[in-house]
């Protein structure tokens, strides 16, 4: 799996794990967004994304290394479902 990557199906913390741990590094700081059940007072029911996959990607990509050039120790990765 890259680093960056936009999936249809189920993401799996444990591999965005084994991307960006190390022996080295005391943390890896995990997001992981959910569906919430209500938005301005209406149940939400499901999400719609739309993307042009090539550029989300090459975004993604851009912002992986900015985070790596600010932060030199750091190890990213980018997973959208």
């Amino acid at each position: 799996m890259n680093r960056c990557s936009i999936q249809s199906h189920p993401l799996l913390p444990e591999v965005l794990y084994a991307l960006v741990a190390r022996p080295e590094a005391g943390a890896v700081d995990l997001f992981l967004g959910v569906v919430r059940s209500q938005s301005l007072g209406r149940a939400v029911s499901k999400l719609e994304y739309e993307a042009y996959d090539a550029m989300a990607l090459r975004e993604m990509e851009r912002i992986c290394v900015e985070v790596e050039h600010d932060w030199p120790d750091a190890r990213v990765a980018v997973s959208h479902r």
